[in-house]
């Protein structure tokens, strides 16, 4: 009687939770679609130009590109342009940094090189990066000017690394 009970109680966990993921998939799915609604809107009044990826347990959910490479040239937006982030990505690395962090893996104070022994700056610390401190090179005067004539690959802003900072 244990036995049937057990398996009784197994089986109503497992269709509760089933239905849940059933439900949660729903709301997901009219989420992409009140999304992918929005991205058209702005795409057909010339308000928005990209690519968007959503991703959800590692497996891509959505994906969609809009608008032209430049507002100058036809060429269209696929999967693969590349785009210059500038200071987006600042944002990205200082979460990861707040983990690491979080999980005790480095400390604010740290020297960067104890991190990176290749980088040539022996007194910069992350809390100087992340408050943008550290006396480096602004390298985004050099890609402001030049960037639609020829593009800075990251091997290009390495190259500006002998500039010390004082």
């Amino acid at each position: 009687m244990k036995f049937k009970v057990l398996i009784l109680t197994i089986g109503l966990m497992y269709l509760s939770i089933s239905q849940k993921l059933k439900a949660d998939e729903n709301v997901q799915s009219q989420q992409l679609k009140e999304f992918n609604n929005w991205i058209n809107e702005l795409d057909n009044k010339d308000e928005i130009s990209g690519a968007f990826l959503i991703a959800r347990k590692g497996k891509i959910i959505y994906s969609k590109t809009v608008g032209k490479v430049h507002p100058h040239r036809n060429d269209m937006i696929t999967l693969d342009s590349s785009f210059n982030l500038g200071s987006l990505s600042k944002h990205f690395t200082a979460m990861g940094i707040m983990l690491l962090k979080k999980q005790n893996k480095l400390k604010y104070d740290d020297k960067v090189q104890i991190h990176l022994p290749e980088f040539p700056y022996k007194n910069i610390t992350i809390r100087h990066l992340l408050n943008h401190t550290s006396g480096m090179i602004n390298y985004e005067v050099l890609t402001d000017e030049f960037w639609n004539k020829r593009g800075f690959t990251n091997q290009n802003m390495i190259y500006l690394t002998p500039i010390s900072p004082s």
